[in-house]
């Protein structure tokens, strides 16, 4: 995907023949370690051409930074614009503006409230949002109260999941919504919200939230021809997480279930096959699967619950 991305850019500005040196810039909208990570990739892969240039500006979830940042970019006259948008509606402004100056504007995970942009790399998030309530339908026979803790609520996915979740619920009279609330994303807002709207509506019988782990994991073939996948940052996620859902159980909440997200790798909405979430390795080319070391430790995790 990463490689893609780039490519296209080349391609993109090859109207610009005259000029041998390329200019990128990248205006993310926070810098948490999703970003950081996707920054990383694509300062390694612009190391693969010497004509290109990449500048990377993090608004820091300020959506008045972000505009700052993609102004800068429209003055320095970059060849390309990739904007991942804080909020839809404060940012779109400034993208159109650089599209109408006849810079390409490549809009990434997050769209803006228009179709003035060259192209969009990303989810179909209502999508999303309708299987979610449909899960939900399911799970509850059609009735009962539910609690959504959405992304940021001025963004694009949080936006676009929330409407396809609420529109699905439409078929399903029974289930009441009984709030939305904004969790930035963030484990530590959603577990301050969480808290507050379980003690205002105890008698909620679900929550809707969402996480999972993306790492490049590599496959490791040992001296004795075994294969193995030594995955560390997924690990001390699932313990950070399980120790989260254990202060949740302990101050009473009905926590019934964890959902680890997933049992196998997969094709990936925004990274494709370049990323990896699940606890199985899957080689894509044999169908091979190979536990990795994430999938021991929660084996070994759950063999410690049981009594």
């Amino acid at each position: 995907m990463k490689r893609f991305l780039l490519f296209s850019a080349l391609l993109l500005t090859a109207c610009h023949a005259s000029r041998p040196h390329f200019t990128v810039g990248v205006s993310q909208c926070s810098d948490d370690a999703w970003r950081q990570k996707m920054n990383n990739e694509m300062q390694t892969e612009a190391l693969l051409y010497d004509n290109l240039e990449l500048e990377i500006r993090s608004a820091g979830g300020d959506s008045e930074r972000q505009i700052a940042d993609i102004r800068h970019f429209i003055e320095q006259g970059v060849d390309l614009l990739i904007v991942a948008p804080n909020e839809a509606i404060p940012v779109t402004p400034v993208v159109e503006e650089a599209y109408a100056r006849g810079i390409p504007v490549i809009v990434v995970d997050r769209k803006i409230l228009s179709d003035h942009y060259t192209a969009y790399i990303g989810a179909d998030n209502y999508r999303i949002g309708k299987i979610i309530g449909e899960y939900v339908a399911s799970q509850l026979g059609g009735r009962g109260e539910v609690i959504e803790l959405t992304g940021l609520s001025g963004s694009t996915p949080a936006i676009d999941r929330h409407q396809g979740f609420v529109n699905a619920l439409k078929n399903h009279p029974g289930i009441r919504v009984l709030c939305s609330e904004d969790a930035h994303w963030l484990r530590s807002d959603a577990e301050v919200r969480a808290d507050s709207l379980y003690r205002i509506y105890p008698e909620v019988d679900l929550v809707v939230t969402e996480n999972g782990m993306a790492c490049k994991d590599q496959l490791t073939v040992n001296e004795d021809g075994t294969k193995s996948v030594h995955d560390p940052d997924r690990i001390d996620y699932l313990k950070r997480h399980f120790a989260a859902a254990k202060r949740a159980i302990d101050e009473g909440v009905p926590l019934t279930g964890y959902f680890v997200w997933s049992l196998l790798d997969n094709f990936e909405w925004y990274f494709g096959y370049a990323k990896r979430f699940g606890i199985t390795y899957v080689d894509y080319a044999t169908q091979e699967r190979i536990p990795k070391d994430s999938f021991m430790w929660y084996r070994d995790f759950l063999a410690s619950r049981k009594g």
